[in-house]
């Protein structure tokens, strides 16, 4: 009935009612027919049986459990996360209080070793260091500690005085000892070479160690812009400074290691630099006890170290 189109003659009419479907009697001949038509509508075949709803459950329950695990999954990785940056965040505040303290130690051990030099050059007459002087004041001082590529004293140089600095240099570092880079050897010398226009000059003089340090004796740290600023800024405040990152002399060509100076300036008074005036200062000034750091060796040793472990 639902699925075949209703026809007139398929139902019967009379003067007592409305029409009625004509009951038939179908032959046996046809039983294909007598099914469809005859066939009770709660005996047809529905969609949504027990088979479809139990399959529907099914997947409803495997979706829940795929996305609860997803949202377990994120939940712990964002907690993973968390602990580590909190772990991070620590073994960072630790390498940077253990860079504090050793750069704070060393321009404490820096000023000590400028107060000796200063206390050395008050007495008149009395000629620069030697080397092996600067090596005893720097072992005295404890001027290296762990993480200090080296210290040295920077002698403030004039065109006046300029001839007779180079004569005492040469007298301690005699013969051909430093090697230019065609590869042979001369005296001491300045480089770069000082330019006509030049007041001053400020010359890596004496240096602890000097074994791996020895690239740098000569150099005129006035020709450099980073490094001049830094110790003009220490010159007229009369306190200790620190450079940006810079490539050290000492480095081999090629090489791409990075390092600080920390810089301090040393006076020919015996009055301390801040109760002195800006004239005066730079009046008074003799030099600088510099300080270098490798900043490579300087953290690696504060990683390995037991404290920040």
């Amino acid at each position: 009935i639902f699925f075949r189109p209703l026809k007139m003659e398929d139902y019967e009419c009379d003067n007592a009612g409305p029409p009625r479907p004509i009951q038939r009697q179908e032959s046996p001949a046809s039983p294909s027919h007598t099914t469809i038509h005859n066939e009770p509508p709660n005996e047809r075949k529905k969609f949504w049986n027990r088979s479809m709803v139990l399959r529907l459950w099914i997947v409803i329950i495997l979706l829940l459990g795929c996305s609860s695990a997803i949202v377990i999954c994120v939940v712990l990785q964002q907690g993973e996360h968390g602990r580590m940056a909190v772990g991070y965040k620590r073994e960072e505040n630790l390498l940077l209080n253990s860079v504090k303290s050793r750069i704070a130690c060393s321009l404490k051990n820096a000023r000590t070793l400028a107060a000796a030099l200063t206390l050395h050059q008050s007495r008149h007459g009395t000629p620069p260091p030697s080397r092996m002087e600067f090596a005893q004041l720097v072992k005295l001082g404890n001027a290296i500690v762990d993480g200090v590529y080296g210290i040295s004293w920077i002698p403030r140089v004039l065109p006046q005085t300029y001839a007779a600095f180079l004569e005492e240099a040469r007298t301690q570092y005699p013969g051909n000892q430093f090697q230019n880079s065609n590869g042979s050897y001369l005296p001491f010398d300045i480089k770069p070479p000082p330019g006509p226009d030049d007041s001053e000059y400020m010359i890596v003089y004496l240096i602890q160690p000097e074994e791996r340090n020895w690239g740098a004796i000569g150099f005129n740290l006035f020709s450099n812009p980073a490094r001049k600023n830094a110790m003009e800024k220490a010159r007229d405040q009369g306190i200790s400074t620190v450079t940006a990152r810079i490539v050290l002399q000492q480095e081999r060509e090629g090489d791409d290691n990075y390092g600080v100076l920390y810089i301090t300036p040393v006076y020919d008074s015996l009055v301390p630099p801040v109760k002195l005036n800006n004239e005066s200062r730079r009046l008074l000034h003799n030099g600088y006890v510099n300080g270098v750091i490798r900043i490579e060796d300087f953290i690696r040793r504060d990683e390995d170290s037991e404290s920040v472990e």
